[in-house]
């Protein structure tokens, strides 16, 4: 069975397909070189990147998938197949860069609970749970961030309507752009009791954001 069909037929793989499409926000489908198909997640946290395993082998059990550190390099997951590879770039629309991709449309056109995996998935890999104070406590935000070749940032235009319209999470403006060396970065924040919402509907799977979000509600 293609990838592209998985979602009709399981709601398990469904999700879990849903949370790969956002974690791959941080992650790598490159251009093939000398026939070689690769599919690449990367993070510090190896815990994270041991969940984010475990999901890409339900998805795909018959790969071997491991987690490599070479050196000073961040440990990453790394798969290489054309078959994944070809599949993965089709049904999530993957235009050959992160700065231009926008909500693949599965998600978009999706049911309520696609999209929570994928928002899920898009905040473990490039959302923060910022420690500021403000007076003698932390203030109660979280943000998700992007870079995005242009002056508006479509992706988290997208994303804040997914999460206006269909859970009710009111977030701030998309902020930005702010100059990098390569392209402009966006931030897309949530405050107060729409954290407290965020996380009761969307949730993480990430220990730092949990970590933080403890923390930051001054939780033991």
């Amino acid at each position: 069975m293609k990838i592209k069909n998985f979602h009709k037929n399981s709601s398990k793989i469904s999700k879990n397909l849903s949370y790969v499409a956002g974690i791959l926000r941080d992650g790598s489908l490159p251009k093939p070189y000398n026939n070689q198909y690769e599919i690449q997640v990367s993070q510090d946290n190896m815990e994270w990147l041991e969940k984010a395993k475990e999901i890409l082998q339900k998805l795909f059990p018959k790969k071997k998938i491991k987690i490599s550190k070479y050196g000073k390099q961040t440990p990453r997951i790394k798969i290489y197949s054309k078959e994944i590879y070809q599949n993965l770039v089709e049904l999530f629309e993957y235009p050959g860069t992160q700065n231009k991709w926008e909500i693949p449309s599965f998600i978009r056109n999706g049911s309520k609970e696609i999209k929570k995996w994928f928002i899920k998935g898009f905040f473990d890999a490039e959302g923060e749970v910022p420690l500021s104070r403000q007076n003698s406590k932390y203030k109660v935000w979280i943000r998700f961030h992007h870079s995005w070749d242009g002056d508006k940032c479509t992706v988290l235009e997208q994303l804040k309507e997914m999460l206006e319209k269909e859970f009710n999470i009111q977030c701030g403006n998309v902020s930005g752009p702010k100059k990098e060396k390569r392209f402009p970065s966006f931030d897309l924040a949530i405050y107060g009791e729409n954290v407290h919402k965020f996380f009761k509907q969307i949730g993480t799977f990430h220990p730092k954001h949990i970590e933080r979000l403890n923390m930051m509600l001054e939780r033991t």
